[in-house]
């Protein structure tokens, strides 16, 4: 499945690092954008084609997820709202933990977290899912919500 990142959008490879504070770089709200309506074109165009697609993005603004619906109306296609939730420490281990490993390309920080969460939008048309306990249980409550059988 083909997939989509910040990075695609500004000529560096995805697990090339170029981390810069919120509100530059990867993290400028021109890149932001142009990065969602690709990825808003991508997604019309499998779904043109009768394929599902997973939208994984923060969609901290309502222009952002009005967008998206706008989108899931215009191609007849079902829309599940998730919205992932761990409590701010869990996320800052995680974002520590991978950056220490060095598996992971995202540039984002505990810093830059609080301050997307801080500034998100209210989403009050999507399901939250906690996932700050195991996979499994993350991915049932998903499932739940997408109402596909759980394992």
């Amino acid at each position: 499945m083909p997939t989509l990142a910040a990075e695609d959008l500004v000529g560096l490879a995805h697990t090339e690092h170029a981390p810069t504070p919120l509100g530059e770089g990867i993290y400028a709200e021109r890149t932001t954008d142009a990065t969602y309506a690709e990825l808003l074109a991508r997604a019309r165009m499998l779904l043109a084609r009768g394929e599902s697609v997973v939208l994984d993005a923060s969609w901290g603004t309502a222009a952002a997820r009005d967008d998206a619906a706008a989108l899931a109306e215009a191609t007849a296609a079902d829309i599940v709202e998730l919205r992932c939730e761990a409590p701010e420490t869990v996320m800052a281990t995680r974002i520590a933990d991978r950056t220490r490993a060095g598996t992971d390309a995202s540039d984002a920080s505990p810093e830059i977290a609080r301050a997307l969460a801080a500034r998100a939008d209210p989403w009050p048309s999507a399901t939250t899912v906690e996932t700050s306990g195991p996979v499994e249980a993350t991915l049932s409550a998903a499932r739940r919500a997408v109402r596909l059988p759980v394992r």
